[in-house]
């Protein structure tokens, strides 16, 4: 028998919230998927008109406007993609450096600017995070007093405020409540 520990929840975003698409989007660097971010638009409009097989200009335009639309879906594809896998990137982050290791702040925002997310969503996702740690917490029978200061280590490595770690304690709440009141032995 293995008991729940915090450091489970990293675990469990690993293998529950990283797809496969969002797997391959963590492994692609920074740089390229903005690039392929920025250019998707106006390499598919410029692919839709040089393909578009008629000798009249406005067939041309209209194959480039429709290759443009199709390029912005697979631009928010790609953008929504690399917003998810953010989660399991910070999950990673914790597991490979530790709540309390040299420089996570740091490290932390970096993962918000390689990842491309905007402020108030990377607040929604370290909030996800410091919740569900914090379940994991709540979950483990031999909790200590100790322990609290992990959360509060936790909290400035995400750099959550107080409204976000508020909202944070009110799901954790919520989500422990719902564990242990389904629970039947």
């Amino acid at each position: 028998l293995v008991l729940p520990s915090g450091k489970d929840a990293f675990t469990n975003i690993l293998e529950n919230e990283s797809d496969k698409v969002a797997s391959t989007v963590r492994r692609v660097p920074g740089p390229v998927r903005k690039a392929i971010s920025v250019g998707a638009i106006p390499a598919a409009a410029v692919g839709g008109f040089l393909l578009t097989p008629s000798r009249r200009a406005i067939a041309g335009v209209v194959g480039g406007a429709v290759s443009g639309i199709i390029g912005g879906i697979g631009k928010d594809r790609l953008d929504s993609a690399t917003a998810t896998a953010a989660k399991p990137a910070l999950a990673q982050l914790f597991l490979d450096i530790g709540i309390d290791g040299a420089g996570i702040a740091e490290a932390v925002q970096d993962v918000k600017k390689q990842f491309n997310v905007g402020e108030e969503e990377f607040e929604v996702i370290c909030t996800d995070v410091y919740k569900q740690y914090l379940v994991c917490m709540c979950n483990d029978p031999n909790t200590k007093m100790s322990d609290i200061s992990e959360l509060a280590k936790l909290r400035s490595a995400l750099g959550l405020g107080n409204l976000a770690l508020g909202q944070a304690h009110a799901e954790g709440a919520m989500d422990i409540y719902r564990i242990k009141a389904t629970w039947t032995p």
